[in-house]
Protein backbone atom coordinates (compact mmCIF):
# COMPACT_ATOMS: atom_id res chain seq x y z
CA UNK A 1 0.00 0.00 0.00
CA UNK A 2 1.31 3.48 -0.79
CA UNK A 3 2.60 5.50 2.11
CA UNK A 4 2.57 9.17 2.94
CA UNK A 5 5.70 11.17 3.76
CA UNK A 6 5.72 9.99 7.38
CA UNK A 7 5.39 6.37 6.35
CA UNK A 8 1.76 5.78 7.35
CA UNK A 9 -0.32 3.77 4.91
CA UNK A 10 -2.44 5.84 2.57
CA UNK A 11 -4.21 4.16 -0.34
CA UNK A 12 -4.63 5.97 -3.62
CA UNK A 13 -7.91 7.85 -3.41
CA UNK A 14 -10.67 7.87 -6.01
CA UNK A 15 -10.06 10.73 -8.44
CA UNK A 16 -6.49 11.29 -7.25
CA UNK A 17 -3.91 12.40 -9.79
CA UNK A 18 -1.13 9.84 -10.10
CA UNK A 19 2.25 10.61 -11.65
CA UNK A 20 3.79 7.40 -12.99
CA UNK A 21 7.43 7.08 -13.97
CA UNK A 22 9.25 4.00 -15.23
CA UNK A 23 12.96 3.35 -14.68
CA UNK A 24 15.35 0.70 -15.88
CA UNK A 25 17.60 -0.54 -13.08
CA UNK A 26 20.07 -3.31 -12.37
CA UNK A 27 18.25 -6.64 -11.87
CA UNK A 28 19.79 -7.16 -8.43
CA UNK A 29 18.36 -3.83 -7.29
CA UNK A 30 14.90 -4.79 -8.54
CA UNK A 31 15.08 -8.02 -6.55
CA UNK A 32 16.24 -6.17 -3.42
CA UNK A 33 13.29 -3.76 -3.70
CA UNK A 34 10.86 -6.67 -3.47
CA UNK A 35 11.49 -6.56 0.29
CA UNK A 36 8.79 -4.44 1.92
CA UNK A 37 11.28 -2.99 4.39
CA UNK A 38 13.63 -1.79 1.64
CA UNK A 39 10.90 -0.47 -0.64
CA UNK A 40 9.10 1.32 2.22
CA UNK A 41 12.25 3.23 3.14
CA UNK A 42 12.79 4.28 -0.49
CA UNK A 43 9.12 5.27 -0.83
CA UNK A 44 9.37 7.54 2.24
CA UNK A 45 12.48 9.29 0.95
CA UNK A 46 11.02 9.78 -2.53
CA UNK A 47 7.87 11.28 -0.95
CA UNK A 48 10.00 13.69 1.07
CA UNK A 49 11.79 14.81 -2.10
CA UNK A 50 8.47 15.37 -3.90
CA UNK A 51 7.15 17.39 -0.95
CA UNK A 52 10.14 19.72 -1.22
CA UNK A 53 8.91 20.91 -4.64
CA UNK A 54 5.40 21.77 -3.46
CA UNK A 55 3.24 18.66 -3.62
CA UNK A 56 1.73 18.11 -0.18
CA UNK A 57 1.27 14.65 1.32
CA UNK A 58 2.19 12.63 -1.76
CA UNK A 59 1.91 8.90 -1.50
CA UNK A 60 4.47 6.73 -3.23
CA UNK A 61 4.37 3.13 -4.37
CA UNK A 62 7.33 1.31 -5.94
CA UNK A 63 6.65 -1.77 -8.06
CA UNK A 64 9.86 -3.61 -9.00
CA UNK A 65 9.83 -6.02 -11.93
CA UNK A 66 13.21 -7.45 -12.83
CA UNK A 67 15.19 -4.80 -14.67
CA UNK A 68 12.60 -2.07 -14.18
CA UNK A 69 10.65 -0.34 -11.47
CA UNK A 70 7.42 1.56 -11.67
CA UNK A 71 7.11 4.56 -9.36
CA UNK A 72 3.54 5.78 -8.73
CA UNK A 73 3.11 9.06 -6.87
CA UNK A 74 -0.35 10.12 -5.70
CA UNK A 75 -0.65 13.90 -5.93
CA UNK A 76 -4.05 14.34 -4.28
CA UNK A 77 -7.13 15.82 -5.89
CA UNK A 78 -5.99 19.41 -6.34
CA UNK A 79 -5.49 20.86 -9.79
CA UNK A 80 -2.08 21.14 -11.38
CA UNK A 81 -1.43 24.69 -12.51
CA UNK A 82 -0.24 25.45 -16.05
CA UNK A 83 3.25 25.76 -14.61
CA UNK A 84 2.96 22.19 -13.36
CA UNK A 85 2.26 22.00 -9.64
CA UNK A 86 0.63 23.98 -6.91
CA UNK A 87 3.88 25.87 -6.20
CA UNK A 88 6.52 24.89 -8.76
CA UNK A 89 6.54 23.70 -12.35
CA UNK A 90 5.94 20.19 -13.63
CA UNK A 91 9.63 19.98 -14.52
CA UNK A 92 10.48 20.31 -10.83
CA UNK A 93 8.27 17.29 -10.04
CA UNK A 94 10.00 15.21 -12.72
CA UNK A 95 13.44 16.32 -11.55
CA UNK A 96 12.60 15.62 -7.89
CA UNK A 97 11.44 12.08 -8.70
CA UNK A 98 14.47 11.38 -10.86
CA UNK A 99 16.90 12.72 -8.25
CA UNK A 100 15.24 10.66 -5.51
CA UNK A 101 15.24 7.45 -7.58
CA UNK A 102 18.92 7.90 -8.44
CA UNK A 103 19.83 8.70 -4.82
CA UNK A 104 17.67 6.11 -3.08
CA UNK A 105 17.44 3.24 -5.56
CA UNK A 106 20.07 3.21 -8.32
CA UNK A 107 22.46 6.00 -9.33
CA UNK A 108 22.54 4.49 -12.83
CA UNK A 109 18.75 4.30 -13.20
CA UNK A 110 17.50 5.46 -16.59
CA UNK A 111 14.06 6.71 -17.51
CA UNK A 112 11.80 4.52 -19.54
CA UNK A 113 11.25 0.80 -19.73
CA UNK A 114 10.66 -1.79 -22.38
CA UNK A 115 6.90 -1.28 -22.38
CA UNK A 116 4.81 1.82 -21.94
CA UNK A 117 5.61 5.52 -22.00
CA UNK A 118 8.48 7.02 -20.03
CA UNK A 119 5.97 8.78 -17.74
CA UNK A 120 2.28 9.59 -17.53
CA UNK A 121 -0.30 11.29 -15.35
CA UNK A 122 -3.63 9.58 -14.80
CA UNK A 123 -6.54 9.60 -12.38
CA UNK A 124 -7.40 6.72 -10.14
Amino acid sequence: MPSGPLGGPRPFAEGELIYRERYTVDAAIGERLESDKVSSAAEKRIAQNVERVGFRDPNVEISPAGFSILVDIGLGDGSILPTGSRENGFGELQDAVEEAVKAEIDSAASKGAVEGPEWEIMTN
